[in-house]
């Protein structure tokens, strides 16, 4: 099935900005009610109507005491590995991996000039 796109924060990328070192911090319970913050780690795009995008910068998730977490990743055009789309892209719904497990309620956004993002949600409770 042609339509069938997947787009994914890798195992592999995760375990590699890891092993480099992500900032993690853990939030005062009091500021953001024990949620625990990790930027800049691993994020790829895949096989995203030909798009091919990896970046360890611009990169946030946020995983909520309650079980709710959100990945967001932003990408530039020197972030992508294969040719820049050429008109906007648009994709929801497919396979995304974060720290707290996988999730389809997701989003992948890039613009022809390689401005793009990808943001995926676990709300176990919503």
């Amino acid at each position: 099935m042609k339509k069938i796109t997947l787009l994914a924060v890798v195992v592999s990328a995760l375990a590699t900005a890891l092993v480099l070192g992500a900032g993690v911090a853990y939030a005062d319970p009091g500021s953001f009610n024990g949620a625990t913050v990790t930027k800049d780690l691993g994020c790829a795009a895949f096989e995203l109507e030909g798009v091919l995008a990896v970046t360890f910068d611009e990169t946030i998730e946020v995983d909520a005491v309650s079980g709710n977490t959100t990945l967001m990743c932003h990408f530039r055009a020197d972030d992508i590995l294969s040719g820049q789309p050429p008109a906007t892209v648009k994709v929801e719904g497919f396979l995304c991996n974060t720290f707290l497990g996988l999730t389809t309620d997701s989003l992948f956004v890039m613009n022809s000039q390689g401005n793009g993002i990808l943001l995926c949600q676990i709300k176990p409770n919503g």
